[in-house]
């Protein structure tokens, strides 16, 4: 049931900053000038989800420790290295689904990167940070764990990469299967009971590079 409560309380704080973001930019995307207070009511969000979601919803629920939870500091350095070559690989693998399916092919992504402003770059960076922070202490850190003890770890992984792909609240096929492979990817590099750093900076370094997708 506490984890249940848990994807609840998360998924409505999710699409309250979406629609927050939206309303303060004027716009469903991230302009190239977002603004300041969008800047600031995604620090002010990134702060709030931390302390509500994960340190209130998950450690003091769950009685677990950060470390129990995944976020090991002792071999930050190698963790965050396997994070972004999983990245890289993720990406490969996501570019080449697009391009075969025909949703985000090679040149569009190279496109994209050109025409995103700092400013946007800046925006992403923080979202990012809590999509590491929030979402991967509440999917790969709380869920996964969980699933894995109850289904094994292959179908433990892929239930928790269905059930993000639907949390993002984007219903279109190819979004899920975008969101799904993604999720597959992060669940991998957290597996049986790896750092969560790996999938964190895996996930924040595909806001930063991606952006909205």
């Amino acid at each position: 049931m506490h984890s249940f409560l848990l994807l609840v309380a998360q998924t409505i704080f999710m699409a309250v900053g979406a629609v927050g973001l939206s309303v303060l930019t004027g716009s469903e995307e991230i302009p190239a000038q977002p603004g300041l207070w969008a800047f600031l009511f995604m620090v002010g969000y990134l702060v709030v989800g931390g302390w509500l979601i994960v340190r209130i919803g998950i450690l003091r629920f769950s009685k677990q420790s950060w470390s129990e939870l995944g976020w090991r500091t002792r071999f930050l350095g190698k963790d965050i290295l396997i994070g972004i070559l999983g990245f890289l690989i993720l990406l490969l693998v996501f570019l080449s689904l697009g391009s075969l399916f025909d949703f985000l092919s090679w040149q569009e992504f190279l496109e994209r990167q050109e025409s995103y402003t700092f400013a946007q770059r800046l925006l992403f960076l923080v979202i990012g940070l809590q999509a590491g922070l929030i979402e991967e202490s509440v999917f790969r850190g709380h869920l996964q764990p969980k699933c894995i003890d109850r289904f094994g770890l292959v179908v433990g992984v892929l239930i928790v990469a269905i059930v993000f792909a639907f949390y993002h609240l984007n219903f279109h096929l190819i979004s899920l299967i975008g969101k799904m492979v993604l999720g597959l990817g992060y669940g991998v590099l957290r597996g049986r009971n790896n750092s969560l750093w790996r999938p964190a900076t895996a996930h924040m370094l595909t806001w930063v590079v991606l952006g909205t997708l």
